[in-house]
């Protein structure tokens, strides 16, 4: 069987007695005063890949840009700057950042996969939050997507992921929401006899899409392509990459 056949075997049915989350629920941490873009792709491009649900874990200031972007995100202000613990006493510092790890954690069950770093920025802060979080989700075997400053807390810190074989590190917005998704989807998909391990697929799958897609997005727009033009694409580049995926 090839590799697109296994993939393939990822994506559920489109049935019309499926509830809301069936098809797949997403956790995004990312988001800063700087950077609202990245987040908001990352959980917009896991929805339009299929997921049904996109958790957005991000630090006050971005919230309302965000949730402005899209009301389909749902939007936890949840990770804490230096700038908001400035005056903050150490201990109190360690305990507000122990709060927020705690009601992250909290939501975890309710996802299939996460996603960590787009638009995260390395306030030393929010990265001790980041790092908190994916010790969290390696307890509960959560498949992880590692995406911009998350590969510096990596870099700095490898043994937050060392040995975790469910996780994938890759350095694309667009790209961790569908491999997100995908990742989500090996949660309850039968592979058969494939004995490999499915973030491999996963990865392949975000991939032909992402790729699907961008190549329709550049053939209609070329120079003057950005970011929302693949989005837009999603939809048909699936369709491109797995042409018998409505099924």
């Amino acid at each position: 069987m090839s590799a697109r056949s296994l993939v393939s075997r990822l994506i559920p049915p489109l049935a019309g007695h499926s509830h809301k989350g069936q098809q797949g629920r997403v956790g995004v941490v990312g988001g800063s005063f700087e950077y609202t873009g990245a987040p908001y792709y990352a959980g917009i491009s896991s929805l339009k890949t299929g997921a049904d649900l996109c958790h957005l874990f991000c630090v006050e200031e971005a919230a309302v840009p965000i949730k402005s972007y899209s009301p389909e995100l749902i939007v936890h202000p949840l990770l804490r700057s230096d700038a908001a613990l400035a005056r903050c006493e150490e201990s109190q510092r360690s305990e507000i950042l122990a709060e927020a790890v705690e009601r992250i954690a909290q939501v975890l069950p309710r996802l299939d996969s996460l996603v960590i770093g787009p638009g995260l920025g390395r306030d030393a802060s929010v990265q001790e939050i980041a790092r908190k979080v994916i010790a969290k989700a390696r307890e509960a075997n959560l498949p992880l997507v590692l995406d911009g400053d998350a590969l510096y807390l990596v870099s700095v810190d490898p043994d937050t992921v060392k040995g975790y074989r469910n996780a994938i590190l890759t350095p694309n917005a667009v790209l961790t929401g569908a491999i997100g998704t995908f990742a989500a989807w090996t949660k309850n998909a039968d592979l058969g006899d494939f004995d490999g391990n499915p973030l491999l697929l996963a990865a392949y799958g975000g991939s032909l899409v992402t790729r699907a897609s961008s190549s329709l997005a550049f053939d209609e727009h070329q120079r003057s392509m950005t970011a929302p033009d693949v989005l837009h694409s999603v939809g048909k580049g699936f369709i491109k990459a797995f042409p018998n995926s409505s099924m």
